[in-house]
């Protein structure tokens, strides 16, 4: 694998806002690329088409 980090952002999530990195990471076993946000003291909170939020509720 690897991973381009395009952007640092500001991730809302419930009443907070979390430190994050919006990334493209190459996934060699599809030969593609997904788009990947990791925040900073939780990790992944979106990956592809998976938010965090639609995981928890």
């Amino acid at each position: 694998m690897s991973m381009i980090v395009a952007a640092e952002i500001i991730y809302p999530f419930g009443e907070q806002n979390l430190e994050c990195i919006y990334a493209s990471q190459f996934l060699s076993w599809k030969n593609e690329y997904q788009n990947r946000v990791y925040c900073k003291g939780v990790g992944v909170v979106e990956m592809g088409e998976y938010k965090l939020k639609a995981i928890i509720q």
